[in-house]
């Protein structure tokens, strides 16, 4: 990603929503499902960096 993208959090949503499948489509994995393992890897990796490798979760989101 380019250090000079004015908005880079709408960078990177629109390549995921562009590299991840439609709900509908059968071999795709769904957006939802996408990013709850995003915001759960980001969350294990945020609690090992900064809250001494205490989770900051007790159960997944969803599911």
């Amino acid at each position: 990603m380019p250090w000079h993208d004015p908005d880079p959090l709408r960078t990177t949503l629109d390549r995921l929503l562009t590299a991840v499948a439609p709900t509908d489509v059968p071999d795709g994995h769904p957006l939802p499902a996408v990013l709850d393992a995003a915001l759960l890897a980001w969350l294990d990796k945020m609690a090992e960096r900064f809250n001494d490798g205490h989770s900051f979760r007790s159960a997944p989101f969803f599911g």
